[in-house]
């Protein structure tokens, strides 16, 4: 489920994400979006590129995933991990750079 999540100003004076095209840039940032608090989500390439992507014609599962590889070899901001059998994407910063409401679940 989609949550409310906040971009810091200084995500836009970061040099190695600012380096990057804009459509893994545009990934990252909506990345927390899709992820709880603890910076987890799953990693299904479809899910995130209907949330992210949905209506750019021309955006494959292919392109989306390339953009993930991108970002998981920047180190220090995403990683993928398996358990249990599932696939998850863990965004390492998420506690530095979000603010949680202390309602949310």
């Amino acid at each position: 489920m989609p949550r409310a999540r906040n971009i810091r100003p200084a995500f836009f004076d970061d040099s190695s994400l600012g380096r990057l095209d804009s459509d893994v840039r545009l990934l990252y940032l909506a990345l927390p979006v899709l992820a709880d608090r603890e910076g987890v989500l799953e990693y299904d390439i479809a899910m995130i590129k209907r949330h992210v992507f949905g209506y750019r014609d021309g955006m494959t599962e292919k392109d989306v995933e390339g953009f993930l590889n991108v970002l998981i070899a920047l180190e220090g901001f995403l990683t993928s991990k398996d358990y249990k059998g599932k696939k998850y994407l863990i965004l390492l910063k998420i506690k530095e750079e979000q603010s949680f409401h202390h309602t949310e679940k």
